[in-house]
């Protein structure tokens, strides 16, 4: 009777032992899955970041094109209008 008491207390030694190495690999496991899931976050993060970047380059320079464009207009409608009155003066009898 004490052989059994002794080889199910071993068992259940055994037992233990075996549920801590699985609860172990099972940690194990999900910290690697979550370190995973983070490399994979930041390596998003950093393209967002990398995209974001570029549109505030690409708007900066949207902008300055859109001002040198105004610019432009600017002096053709004075042209114009410079034109406009020497045509007027042109019509007016002498």
């Amino acid at each position: 009777m004490q052989q059994v008491m002794k080889d199910l207390k071993e068992k259940l030694a055994d037992s233990e032992s075996s549920k801590e190495q699985n609860d172990n690999l099972s940690q194990e496991h999900q910290d690697q899955i979550r370190q995973l899931k983070r490399d994979q976050l930041q390596e998003i993060l950093w393209g967002v970041r990398d995209e974001r970047n570029q549109l505030k380059r690409d708007l900066g320079e949207n902008v300055e094109m859109i001002i040198e464009n105004q610019e432009e207009l600017r002096v053709a409608l004075e042209k114009i209008h410079h034109q406009e009155e020497n045509i007027k003066h042109m019509d007016m009898p002498i």
